[in-house]
């Protein structure tokens, strides 16, 4: 990792636990999903469970990358990607200044 103040093994500890997050969230939305009237009720909160567990995944595989700004490239979830784009921007920006 390019950061020396992060040891990649708190970076895996850290990705690990967004993957466990990121299957409990699967898991939510699977049992609520099977409930007929709840997802007449809650179809776009389900949506956004889902998509809470593909981005935790996404973060998680953030952190374990040996190159963290390549693969940000390769997030499918263009929302994040972009996000986390401009935010690593920003503070790159800051950070020069």
């Amino acid at each position: 990792m390019s950061d020396p103040r992060h040891s990649p093994a708190l970076l895996n500890a850290i990705a690990q636990s967004l993957f466990e997050l990121a299957g409990s969230a699967e898991e939510l939305g699977t049992a609520l999903s099977s409930d007929t009237a709840v997802v007449e009720r809650h179809q776009t909160r389900l949506q956004e469970i889902d998509l809470l567990g593909q981005t935790l995944c996404q973060l998680a595989d953030l952190l374990v990358s040996d190159e963290p700004s390549i693969a940000l490239e390769t997030v499918r979830l263009e929302r994040l990607r972009d996000e986390l784009t401009l935010r690593s921007s920003v503070c790159s920006t800051q950070q020069a200044g």
